[in-house]
Parts: C-alpha cells; sequence; structure tokens
C-alpha cells in the first residue's frame, strides 16, 4: 500500500465522498451528547483507543517508546453503540450474489480525525521489504483491504502548556457499499460473524520518538481530538437514507441532525530509554561441592531476582537439575531521575558429581606438550541423548593459560547457530559456554566437539601434569538437563627435542615415519605437534618431514627458519593418455629449483578408480606413500630418506593409472599442492584440473604430433584431433581442442609449457 501524504479535500474528493463537514470544533475538547463540554475521562459510546504495550503488558491508552525504536501503535474501535442501535441494523438487508444470500452488515466504513503527537515524536514511513512501498500505516483484521488512508501534518498547537504537532487523518474506503469495519473482506465476515468491540485491531500507525531512547518515564500524551465516524449499509444498490446522512449520530437512529464528535481521547506515553552507568552491574556465581553462590554487584542499589522472584544478595543455591534465570538491576538517581540498568544470565545449577549415563566429555588420555609452547586439547561428547547446549569448567594447573581466543567449536559437530564463549571467573577457573539460539542440537553422538587452546610456561619443568574439566551440564532442545562426571586430562610435559615427533627423547628415523603419518591423516599416537613442527610455522608438511631427515643425517645448518611460502614459482600439470584398454594420467612438473619432497591432493570423479601410482625416473629413490582421506580424496606423499633431488627441471614426476566403469568424462582436481626445497624452503602450487575422457592413444598419434613456435603463435600439427593445455609462467593455463591438421594459437610473450597427448614442449614466444 502506498503512502500519500496529501491534502485531505483532495483524498474525499478523488474517493467521490459527500464533502466533510468544515464546522469542526476548535475548542481543547469536544461536546458530549447533551451539548456540553466533554470532560478529560469523561467516556463517549463510539470511540477510538489505543491497545499498546506498557512494562511488557498489552494495555489500553499506555505505549511505550523503546529506545527510539519505531513504534505501531494500534487503533482499536469501540462500537457498541451502532450495534445496539435497533433502527440502524434493521435496515432491509439485500442480496449480496445471484444466489439471493442476504447480508446485511452495518458498521462505520470511515473516519477522520486530528492527533496531536507532542514534540519529538512524529508519525513516520517504513519500507515494506517485500513490496518495496513506503507505509505509514498498517491494516489491522477490522479493515477491509478497499480502505485507503491519508494524512497531512498541518501545524502546531499547544495544550496545558505542551507543544503538539498536528495531523488531519482520514480513513475511508474506496468502495461505499460492503466494505466497513467489520473484516478485511465479506466472505470473513460472513464465515466469522461481525467483529465487535476490542475484538481486533482497526489501523495500525508507525510512529516514532526520538527522545525515548534517553527518556525514562512519562511523556507528553498523544491526543485523538475531533473524531467523526461515517457508515453505509451494505450492498444496498438503492440507498435508503439521504447522502448527507451517511455520518455518526447518536440518538434514536435515522435521521438525528445533531451532528457528534469524540472529545479528546488521551493516549499516556513513555520512555524506556535509560542512561548508561560507568559500571554495569555484574553478575558473577561459583560453584563449589554443595551448592552455586550467586552474586550482583554494580552502582546504586542492586537487587537480584532469580526465577522472578527477589533473592538476598549474596544468593545461596543448592545443587541440583536445574536451570535458573539470573536479574540484576542497578538502580540510581542520575540527572534528577530514577534510572537502572539491568543484566540477565540464564545457568544451569549442576547436580553434586555423579554418573552422568549416556552423555559425558571425554579427553584424549595422554597430550604430549612440550613447555614454552601452545598446544591444543581437544575435547570429544559422547552422547546417547540428541544434546543442545553444553556448560562446564576448566581447572589449570599453575603454569598453563588460555591463550587469546582460546577455545574453538569443531565445525563437523557443531549446528551453524551454535556460538561458544569462555570467560575466567574470580579463582580463575575457566567457564566454558555452547549454545544455539535456535535449539540445535549437536551432529552425530561422538566426536571431538571443541578444542582448548593453551600455552605452557617454558620455566615449566618436565612432569606430567593434570587438566580438569568440573561441573559438566549439557542440556537437550527442550533444555532438559543432563550432569556428567569430571574428565581429567594428563599432559607429559617435556623439553622435546626439535624433530622428536613421537617424543621418545631421540630423533630417528620413527619420527619421520611418525610425521609422515600425521601429514598422510593416520593419526599417529604418541604425536608431538611442536617437536614435529620443525620450521615452526604452526602447520605440519613435507617441509617438516625435510628438516626431520636433515637432523637425523646431523646436518643442522641445513634447516632454514620458516620463510613465506614462495608462490608459482614452480608450474605443474596433468594430461591424460590411453594405452591399449589402460587410461593414464601423467602428472609433469618445470621447475628452475631444486626441491626434495613434495604432497599434494588428488580430487577424483565418479566412476573413476586409482589403480596404481608409478613415480617416474625424476623422483627414483624416492618413497610414495598414498591414503585415501576422509572426504574422499586421495593424498600423495613424495618424500627421500636422504633429501635427495628431484632430478631435472622439467618433465614427468608420476603416472596414475585409473580403473573406469564405462565412459567416464569430466575433471581430476589437483591441490593442496605443497613442494619443498632440501633446507625446508616452501612452495605452493596453484591448483589445477585435468580434463580426462575421450583422448586418443599415443600410439594413434606417433611421430607425427609436432608442437612448434612461429611467431607469437603456438602451433600443433597432429594426424588426430586430441587436446592441447597450455600452461604460461604465470600459472595460468588454457585447455583446447586441436582438430586434425594444422592447429595455429596465438600467444603472449614468454616462456609456455604446451602439452598434447603425453609429449611436453617448452616454447619461447
Amino acid at each position: 500500500m502506498n503512502i500519500k501524504n496529501i491534502l485531505l479535500t483532495a483524498a474525499v474528493a478523488a474517493l467521490s465522498l459527500t464533502a466533510w463537514s468544515q464546522n469542526l470544533t476548535t475548542g481543547e475538547y469536544g461536546y458530549s451528547m447533551d451539548g456540553s463540554k466533554a470532560k478529560i475521562g469523561q467516556p463517549t459510546a463510539d470511540h477510538l483507543f489505543v491497545r499498546g504495550t506498557f512494562e511488557g503488558e498489552t494495555v489500553d491508552n499506555k505505549v511505550t517508546f523503546d529506545e527510539g525504536d519505531t513504534k505501531l501503535v494500534w487503533l482499536w474501535l469501540d462500537d457498541d453503540q451502532i450495534y445496539t442501535n435497533d433502527k440502524v441494523q434493521a435496515l432491509t438487508p439485500v442480496p449480496y450474489n445471484t444466489a439471493g444470500d442476504l447480508y446485511n452488515e452495518i458498521t462505520y466504513n470511515s473516519f477522520q480525525c486530528d492527533l496531536y503527537l507532542p514534540e519529538g515524536v512524529e508519525l513516520i514511513s517504513i519500507e515494506d521489504e517485500e513490496s518495496g512501498d513506503e507505509m505509514m500505516c498498517a491494516l489491522g483484521d477490522r479493515l477491509p483491504r478497499s480502505s485507503q488512508f491519508f494524512y497531512e501534518l498541518y501545524g502546531s498547537k499547544t495544550i496545558d502548556g505542551k507543544k503538539y504537532n498536528t495531523y488531519k487523518l482520514l480513513c475511508a474506503n474506496t468502495l461505499n457499499y460492503g466494505c466497513h469495519f467489520s473484516a478485511k473482506s465479506a466472505a470473513s465476515y460472513r464465515n466469522n460473524g461481525a467483529l465487535k468491540k476490542d475484538d481486533a485491531p482497526l489501523l495500525g500507525l508507525y510512529i516514532k520518538s526520538e527522545g525515548a531512547s534517553t527518556f525514562i518515564g512519562e511523556m507528553p500524551n498523544m491526543i485523538i481530538a475531533n473524531l467523526e465516524f461515517g457508515f453505509r449499509e451494505a450492498f444496498t444498490t438503492t440507498p435508503q437514507w439521504e447522502p448527507n446522512d451517511y455520518r455518526f449520530f447518536y440518538g434514536s437512529g435515522g435521521n438525528n441532525q445533531t451532528q457528534r464528535y469524540q472529545y479528546y481521547h488521551r493516549v499516556r506515553l513513555f520512555g524506556n530509554g535509560h542512561l548508561e552507568f560507568t559500571d554495569m552491574p555484574e553478575i558473577k556465581y561459583t560453584v563449589n561441592s554443595n551448592a552455586v553462590v550467586v552474586t550482583a554487584i554494580g552502582l546504586g542499589d542492586v537487587t537480584l531476582m532469580i526465577d522472578g522472584e527477589r533473592v538476598d544478595n549474596p544468593c545461596t543455591i543448592e545443587r541440583g537439575e536445574t536451570s535458573k534465570t539470573i536479574l540484576a538491576t542497578a538502580t540510581a538517581q542520575e540527572a534528577g531521575k530514577e534510572v537502572s540498568d539491568v543484566s540477565s544470565l540464564s545457568i544451569f545449577i549442576p547436580a553434586k558429581p555423579g554418573s552422568s549415563g549416556d552423555n559425558m566429555l571425554m579427553v584424549t588420555s595422554l597430550v604430549y606438550v612440550e613447555s614454552g609452547k601452545n598446544f591444543d586439547l581437544p575435547v570429544a561428547l559422547e552422547n546417547g541423548t540428541p544434546i543442545s547446549a553444553l556448560q562446564c569448567d576448566v581447572f589449570l594447573p599453575e603454569g598453563f593459560t588460555l591463550i587469546p581466543d582460546g577455545v574453538s567449536l569443531v565445525e563437523e559437530r557443531a549446528a551453524e547457530s551454535h556460538s561458544i564463549s569462555v570467560r575466567s571467573l574470580e579463582d580463575g577457573t575457566l567457564r566454558v559456554l555452547i549454545a544455539s539460539p535456535l535449539a540445535e542440537v549437536f551432529n552425530g553422538n561422538e566426536g571431538d566437539l571443541f578444542v582448548l587452546h593453551l600455552h605452557a610456561d617454558a620455566n615449566l619443568p618436565e612432569a606430567p601434569y593434570n587438566i580438569m574439566l568440573g561441573n559438566i551440564v549439557l542440556a537437550d532442545a527442550s533444555a532438559d538437563t543432563y550432569f556428567a562426571p569430571d574428565v581429567d586430562a594428563t599432559v607429559i610435559l617435556k623439553h622435546y627435542a626439535k624433530g622428536d615427533a613421537n617424543g621418545d627423547g631421540t630423533v630417528n628415523v620413527g619420527d619421520y615415519v611418525t610425521t609422515a603419518n600425521y601429514i598422510m591423516d593416520l593419526n599417529p599416537d604418541p604425536f608431538v605437534f611442536s617437536a614435529a613442527d620443525v620450521d615452526d610455522s604452526g602447520n605440519i608438511n613435507v617441509a617438516d618431514l625435510v628438516g626431520i631427515v636433515n637432523i637425523v643425517l646431523g646436518d643442522f645448518g641445513a634447516n632454514a627458519s620458516a620463510t613465506p611460502i614462495r608462490e608459482n614459482d614452480v608450474l605443474m600439470g596433468a594430461t591424460q593418455y590411453t594405452s591399449g584398454d589402460n587410461s593414464f594420467l601423467t602428472l609433469e612438473m618445470k621447475n628452475d629449483v631444486q626441491l626434495t619432497a613434495w604432497q599434494m591432493d588428488i580430487d577424483i570423479p565418479e566412476g573413476l578408480t586409482l589403480r596404481e601410482c608409478e613415480l617416474a625416473n625424476r623422483a627414483a629413490g624416492h618413497n610414495l606413500t598414498v591414503n585415501t582421506l576422509d572426504n574422499g580424496k586421495v593424498r600423495l606423499l613424495v618424500t627421500s630418506p636422504n633429501n635427495s633431488q628431484i632430478t631435472g627441471q622439467q618433465g614427468c614426476l608420476l603416472t596414475l593409472q585409473f580403473d573406469k566403469t564405462g565412459y567416464v568424462e569430466g575433471l581430476v582436481s589437483f591441490d593442496n599442492i605443497l613442494l619443498a626445497e632440501s633446507d625446508m624452503t616452501l612452495h605452493e602450487v596453484e591448483g589445477f584440473n585435468a580434463y580426462y575422457g575421450g583422448f586418443v592413444s599415443v600410439e594413434e598419434l606417433k611421430s607425427d604430433l609436432h608442437i612448434y613456435a612461429q611467431g607469437e603463435n603456438i602451433v600443433v600439427d597432429t594426424p588426430v584431433e586430441t587436446t592441447v593445455e597450455i600452461i604460461m609462467t604465470n600459472g595460468m593455463s588454457r585447455t583446447v581442442t586441436a582438430k586434425a591438421g594444422r592447429n595455429v594459437y596465438p600467444a603472449s610473450k614468454g616462456i609456455h609449457i604446451v602439452r598434447a597427448a603425453g609429449q611436453v614442449s617448452k616454447l619461447n614466444i
């Protein structure tokens, strides 16, 4: 519905309504039925009133503005008088359809009034998110869809010493029959009966109070003044009343010419803002073996409420299977007004230590940590019950601290709406809380749920240390609580030598194997992350394997400290060929640096299975490890037990042989490609794809395939159709189809690697 802010005279003319009376009262108040001046609080029979929210309750003629937000103020119609007027309701019913069904519904179908809003309060328009229209009002259940709303700000006036902005409002019907203030449609009326007093709102006005963001308490009233109703009988083809009799009249009904107005109707307005204290009230609580002690502190007069009842501050709650809502209110006098701030907190009150049944937390039995390093402590949840929220306390031994942002959720187990927080209690205990505002449950019923990110001081002596998780409370989506027993984690703190990945006190081939297993996602246990992270990069990869080999060989000086990963200075690509019934991808590399190891992940399309990987002569003497990861990708790891170099600077590295089910056409993707030099310098290659399917065999091409440069073009002569991949020195590549015969491809200046049917050429354009 588009807002129309136009003069009322134009609005009335557009609706073809009989002109409104121009002798509206200009006095402070309207008049009663006997002609006397209406008094404040004197009721009149049929009138508009406001039903709003005040202090959280729905009440009549009281409205609270919350910190300057837009308020939808609903106008309701009390129209008992017209329903009890026998002569009005006895008007002759008429058919509303061809079947002759009778329908005679007489209620008001229009009104006009003045609206006085105190200074600082105004009617505003908002945008409808669905239609994009600007709206000043909302139609209630009593207002038909054919109604339109008009308004005009036409000045200001002072009432009882307060300045008001004056709006003239008109709500009228584009149809002068059958669509009255009864329901949004005639069908709704016939199905549900006429709506009567207080049954439903009529019209909602969007009103904003800028000052309510700081104002507290009662504001000047909003006033509805000089109200006039109009009505017509429903579905009357021949009017039974004269055209000037459509207004609302008191009296016996029919044609009483004494025009009546509603007197000034006052609506009390309140501001619900606040003046901020320098210190918000704070709720603290501690858990001991028998009870939870809750304390509220802050400026001014601080009160404490638990589950809606005022309690002593501090308050002691016996431990048990329950949850509590805590409210702390600090009240003071500020700027001559009583102001207050409120803090709230919902907590689980854990049961006394005991068994939890089939819901419990678990921590790895032994965690190996190097002094002076950060380390992670994963915490798993095994739950036979769908669990939505968790609270627990973490007790750290002296010398162990939580690093900044020291707690995180495991994505696989947490729902999207879950969040995790941690705070330190007065005694140094860490309280972890995981919750979902949508009450979503954790995914699955086992596995790591969250991780504590901790630090061990460098001066701590070598020894086992105990980290305890206690006061563990779990909740399901219905807020039913479950209580888990305390959990202990043993942290083995040692001054591990660099490279001692298995923590046995020496660096040897066992650490090489342990670290390789970690890279291949084989979960070695024990595994000392900080010791295996030889270059202190925070990640374990082929560079650390190279570093461990150097340590084992006694070549400590060969290990460089962590440096930025070098990107795109090594070129890699893959080309398919077939031989008989077998299908292959060859992986080629162009490298101007000397490399000794690499790792990569391969994503293989459905219908294709990796049968065999074979290293080429360039990597003779290297070890190849292959493992399928949980995500379905295949990880390759190529290393040398003595860090020997990959020979040459161009050519095939390995060949992948595939088995396929029927015809397969798709992309084989290569990513997570890391290569290391013998001094641990790490290189990263941007992921790439290799097209698989529809290629001719190498035997068909034989020696008739020629790749060469001609001017600023790359030329490929081929006896049959094949696929050509062109790779530039910046790593960008393109794949084209070469038809049988001569194929010319314009190219930019620089070095290009061209692959076709297993043949690789380096061209200088």
